[in-house]
């Protein structure tokens, strides 16, 4: 089992299902959307309108991001029973 990171909205989470695969996609793209993703992925409050509005900057690469994560495998987002 890979990392799990649970959002509060939703019932949501993710799991990074596999680690390699993971650092390889972030290979030639910005550290800083990596960072802004794992900020958005570690807290389970945190919305992306709130890193928006922390940054004063418009991330829809987030959600980009993780559809393409999402379609390549790498990361299984599933809902959650409570």
């Amino acid at each position: 089992m890979g990392r799990i990171y649970d959002k509060s909205r939703g019932n949501i989470s993710y799991e990074i299902l596999d680690e390699k695969r993971y650092k390889r996609y972030w290979w030639g793209r910005r550290p800083s959307s990596k960072r802004i993703l794992e900020a958005w992925l570690g807290d389970p409050d945190r919305t992306q309108r709130s890193i928006e509005i922390e940054h004063g900057k418009n991330y829809s690469f987030i959600q980009l991001n993780m559809v393409d994560l999402v379609k390549m495998g790498i990361v299984r987002r599933f809902k959650r029973k409570n």
